[in-house]
């Protein structure tokens, strides 16, 4: 057993980016947002919703 993935026939993900780096990348009314929201959001889908408004 590597990395504790047990035996099973799933491939591992690898992210595109840094998820903590792309968060500090957001304009700080951006970050401050999905910081006090009741449901969790991504950087990119907070970031999408932000470029639509």
């Amino acid at each position: 057993m590597s990395r504790n993935l047990g035996s099973t026939s799933l491939g591992r993900k690898s992210r595109a980016a840094d998820p903590m780096r792309s968060y500090d990348a957001l304009p700080a009314p951006l970050r401050n947002w999905p910081a006090q929201a009741s449901l969790p959001w991504s950087p990119a889908s907070a970031r999408r919703v932000w470029n639509r408004a």
